[in-house]
């Protein structure tokens, strides 16, 4: 018995980091692993991932910063084998509504 008995209905998991913080994307690709392994063990399908960044307030300032962490959060999704990336605000209410408006687009198509 692990403790990972939330998983048991999953359908998708989103994953959320800070993306100014390399530690904060690390330790979401280890529980990002970890959950795979429990969920294969348990001989069930795939399910997706999404990597969701929070904070992209601090990138507004200037355009071409935020488009290259932009470019910067979708290799790290597409080398980890993320369905989508998002970068989002909490503070401004930024992207949030977007990003899992999507995120639910996506699930449509995959199931």
């Amino acid at each position: 018995m692990n403790n990972f008995n939330f998983l048991e209905a999953t359908n998708a998991v989103v994953m959320i980091c800070e993306f100014k913080k390399q530690k904060s994307i690390e330790k979401v690709l280890k529980w990002k692993e970890k959950i795979k392994e429990v969920w294969l063990s348990e001989e069930k399908n795939e399910i997706p991932f999404f990597l969701i960044a929070n904070k992209s307030d601090l990138y507004y300032e200037d355009k071409e910063i935020f488009e290259k962490n932009k470019i910067c959060l979708q290799e790290i999704a597409l080398q980890n084998d993320f369905e989508g990336s998002f970068l989002v605000s909490a503070t401004n209410n930024s992207k949030i509504k977007d990003s899992f408006l999507s995120i639910i687009q996506n699930l449509i198509s995959f199931f």
